[in-house]
């Protein structure tokens, strides 16, 4: 494990990108062991147990950390993804309200995937397709299907998707 933490803790991310002070990962890693090590004190394990119970640790640790940080990724981007959104609506011809509301139903549908089985694919392409459905439920209580399906369609070339 001391490897691990040596060789990732030269992986600084740079302050222009993160806009403070550095990333440092080693800190990152030696966090997620000690929360690994309280568990397993917790629970009691001898030491032959605890280090049986390394290599399915690591394992799931590297199994679930994409996930996770796609997860931390998407929610730190809601309000820049709702204020796209809501953008998206006035462009296509929505009033500030209207657009205020769609805004909030996409990134409350957003946050309703974490909860189900989020999508293993392209984040920027679900996020598309939630904003067009909310869109469209949103003109389908307004107007019959055949208008709707149109403006859709005109709002959406207009804007360039």
């Amino acid at each position: 494990m001391n490897a691990l933490v040596v060789a990732l803790g030269s992986l600084l991310v740079p302050r222009h990108l993160t806009g403070h002070r550095p990333i440092n990962w080693a800190a990152i890693i030696r966090s997620s062991w000690a929360a690994f090590s309280r568990v397993v004190t917790e629970l009691g394990l001898t030491g032959d147990q605890r280090r049986a119970a390394v290599a399915p640790f690591l394992t799931e640790l590297v199994r679930v950390l994409p996930r996770f940080v796609t997860v931390v990724a998407v929610t730190s981007l809601l309000p820049l993804i709702a204020d796209r959104a809501r953008n998206r609506f006035r462009a296509a011809g929505e009033s500030a309200e209207s657009a205020e509301d769609l805004a909030q139903a996409v990134v409350a549908r957003i946050l309703h995937a974490f909860f189900g089985s989020w999508p293993r694919g392209n984040v920027g392409a679900l996020v598309a397709s939630i904003a067009r459905s909310e869109h469209c439920d949103h003109l389908r209580a307004r107007a019959r299907e055949g208008e709707v399906l149109e403006r859709v369609r005109d709002a959406y070339r207009a804007v360039g998707n």
